[in-house]
Order: structure tokens, then sequence, then C-alpha cells
């Protein structure tokens, strides 16, 4: 199995003086964002894809000393939806791989990747919490997930990580058209084909998964002992 992070962003509201690198290399405790995702997610890895874009000499920089780290920049990450830098980092896979694919400023307890590495076929970690409308929502009907996205009435929000199966690594690659996905969030694409397979809610407890936007969020996340 593989891993794509997503890494190109800048993450604008949490607050620091290092502006320069992208938000998946801040530090959050003893390591970064990055660093927890690899550490978490190397048991169950072959290999792992960075795409990257703000600052991306420093994620060529942290992945140099690393075997199982390929890195792949996104230069239009700037004024497009991270749906393209989905689709890049999805383009390098082999043919017939699960991945599992993450943003790169995902903070959750090390048992839902576990179970999540361990789903045959496709599965998304979706919590229940109060869904506001930034909220990526899930909504989910006879124990699969139907349809993804913000503006919808769903069942839950969704955490930012999931499994796809190698046919739906596939079906993302042929779906996506540049002219009405390009601006949009990766699950625009995925949303559109859900209808391949039944895709998975894990489901994960509130306090045990934080995104962290702002200092407010990574304080939280301390007090829970999330890191």
């Amino acid at each position: 199995m593989w891993t794509v992070i997503l890494a190109a962003g800048l993450g604008t509201r949490l607050e620091r003086e290092d502006t320069d690198k992208p938000k998946p290399l801040v530090s959050i405790g003893n390591e970064t964002f990055l660093d927890r995702l690899y550490r978490m997610l190397k048991p169950y890895t072959d290999m792992f894809v960075i795409v990257g874009g703000h600052g991306y000499h420093y994620v060529e920089s942290w992945a140099e000393d690393k075997d199982d780290v390929m890195t792949i920049q996104n230069p239009e990450y700037a004024d497009t939806g991270n749906s393209l830098s989905a689709l890049l980092g999805l383009m390098v896979v082999p043919e017939k791989q699960d991945v599992i694919l993450t943003d790169g400023d995902v903070v959750i307890k090390k048992e839902y990747v576990e179970k999540l590495a361990g789903i045959g076929g496709s599965a998304f970690l979706v919590s229940k919490t109060e869904l506001d409308e930034e909220a990526m929502k899930a909504k989910i009907e006879d124990g699969c997930i139907v349809r993804l996205g913000k503006g919808i009435n769903g069942d839950g929000e969704t955490v930012g990580m999931q499994k796809l199966s190698a046919k739906m690594v596939d079906n993302y690659i042929w779906h996506f058209d540049r002219e009405k996905h390009i601006m949009g969030y990766y699950e625009d694409v995925l949303t559109e084909i859900l209808t391949k397979e039944c895709v998975k809610p894990i489901w994960v407890e509130k306090i045990h998964w934080a995104e962290i936007d702002t200092r407010e969020d990574l304080q939280r996340a301390k007090e829970i002992g999330l890191i």
C-alpha cells in the first residue's frame, strides 16, 4: 500500500514566525505534522508520496534521507484547490495499489490509523462532531458513504484521512476534469464516483482527532492528550 500526503498549504491561520515553511512542517509538540504522519503510517506503507507547493524545498529537505519517500511539486498550488494535488500524487502510484490519502495536518490517535489501514476496500475516517458550514461532511446510507461535500446535510465530518482502493484511485484519475474540478476539493471528485463501490465510514470519537488551524486548536489538542 502507498500513502499520499498533501503538504502544499501555507496554513495562514496558524500564527507563527516560520511562514516560509508549509503547514505540515510546523512543529506540534516534539515533532511536525509530517513527522507524526510518517511515523504512524510507516508500518503500513511501502512508499510515501508527499505533494508540496509552498516552501517546497523544505519538503525536499525533510524527505532527502528517507528511502521510502518521494516528493512531487504542485506548481499551481496557490491558484487551485487540493483536488489537483491529490491527482498529482495518485498519478504516480503503481497500478493495483491501495492508497491512504491524507491531508498533511491531520492529528489523530494511532488506533484509527490501524483500523483504516487494515480495512478491505475504500473507507473514510468520519467523526460525529457539530457540523458547521465549513465542515466537510459525509452522508451515509445503508452503511456506505453516498455523498461528500460542505453544503450537504451530512451525518458526520470527514477527518481528512481515507483509504482508497486501487479501483477508486483509477476512477479518481480518469474522472478528474480539469475545467470542472481544478478549483475544488478532492472530495468533490470522490463524491461523483462513490457509486462505483461501497465506501465505508470508520467512526472516530471527537476527542481522538483534531483539525489544527489556529493556536487555540493546538492548545486544545495538547490539553486532550493528542500531542
